[in-house]
């Protein structure tokens, strides 16, 4: 039986990014709908924080670094770049817009790599049709909310699905490590699945209230959580 430690770095990376992400959502919440200069740095840095632990990851495998590390390391990239430009926009959709682009592309370089690691990418493609048929009636629904956006999200919605099919599949084919990117995909999903519910609120209206700041806390704790965990899956895919 394999025995699995946790590395120096990832405890490292948990100690710093804690603090940090949490003075990002403290100061985020103050701050309400308003952006700031100060939660763009913060939350850039949380997100350095990851990355940096992943590199760490890939030059800890002593030799090329592995394809999978190198796709995740460039989602989180994306990741960070997609949190920019949400950030830098928050009072326009043109923002949202850049966001879902290179969140988009985060989540094309994860599913690459989940795919080098899944033993059941077709099984991933028959789940991918069913989840995404019921986001499809969803979003229907929502066509006047969504405006300008419905093609955007309608694409973006597809490739965050596919992610999602695919880490359902990893206990499956890696057991029990691929439990690790299994939580992440879910986590990411859960956090996008709240950014939508406040940012496209079933009323048409986006007046902030108490249920929208605490799905706010919620969906950047899981958002930090996923992206942490995919940086923490380098050190045992890679």
């Amino acid at each position: 039986m394999t025995i699995y430690t946790i590395p120096l770095p990832v405890i490292i990376m948990y100690i710093l990014l804690i603090p940090c992400a949490a003075l990002f959502i403290y100061v985020k919440h103050r701050a309400e709908e308003k952006p700031t200069v100060t939660a763009t740095v913060l939350k850039s840095v949380s997100t350095w924080i990851i990355i940096f632990a992943a590199l760490i990851g890939t030059l800890n495998t002593f030799g090329q670094p592995s394809v999978f590390s190198v796709l995740i390391i460039a989602g989180l990239a994306m990741g960070l770049s997609g949190d920019v430009a949400i950030s830098l926009s928050k009072q326009d959709r043109l923002g949202l817009k850049a966001g879902m682009f290179f969140f988009g592309l985060g989540h094309i370089c994860y599913i690459a790599a989940l795919i080098i690691v899944s033993g059941l990418a077709l099984v991933s493609v028959l789940i991918f049709v069913a989840l995404y048929a019921v986001v499809l009636i969803v979003m229907l629904r929502k066509r006047t909310n969504l405006k300008e956006l419905f093609v955007p999200v309608l694409a973006y919605s597809a490739v965050i699905m596919y992610m999602l099919s695919l880490s359902f599949t990893m206990p499956f084919s890696v057991f029990p490590i691929g439990l690790i990117l299994f939580v992440a995909g879910v986590l990411f999903v859960l956090s996008d699945t709240l950014l939508a519910k406040n940012n496209f609120p079933a009323s048409g209206t986006s007046v902030p209230c108490p249920a929208t700041s605490r799905r706010e806390v919620v969906l950047l704790i899981c958002y930090f959580l996923a992206q942490s965990l995919f940086a923490v899956s380098v050190y045992y895919f890679a």
